[in-house]
């Protein structure tokens, strides 16, 4: 079987791209959130399939379509974007999560399941 995707590095097209999230918060209602992308890069294998995923997001950017709420994650008590405007995601097909990088902490991520 062949297919199109060939093996290698692929770079994503930030303008085309976001890094899309769910979150429980504490009223168990599920908050869908997103992050633009500044840059990104996929590895692919042989088979066609992503082994791995880079990005650099843009913390200033972060939306949950809730403008209060945007705001109040978007400062000192969570992202801190002033300081910090770039977090970094890192992942893995195979584990089906990633880390998060931003302000000197890295936290996990898991995937949808």
């Amino acid at each position: 079987m062949s297919n199109s995707i060939q093996a290698g590095t692929w770079s994503v097209e930030p303008s085309k791209s976001a890094a899309a999230f769910p979150v429980r918060n504490m009223i168990f209602k599920t908050v869908h959130g997103r992050f633009p992308i500044l840059s990104a890069e996929v590895l692919v294998d042989a088979d066609g399939a992503p082994l791995t995923v880079t990005a650099t997001l843009d913390a200033a950017g972060f939306s949950t379509d809730n403008p209060k709420r945007d705001t109040h994650v978007r400062g000192e008590d969570f992202l801190h974007a002033d300081a910090y405007p770039h977090p970094a995601f890192h992942g893995r097909s195979d584990a089906g999560a990633g880390y998060l990088a931003s302000h000197g902490s890295t936290d996990p991520a898991r995937g949808h399941q």
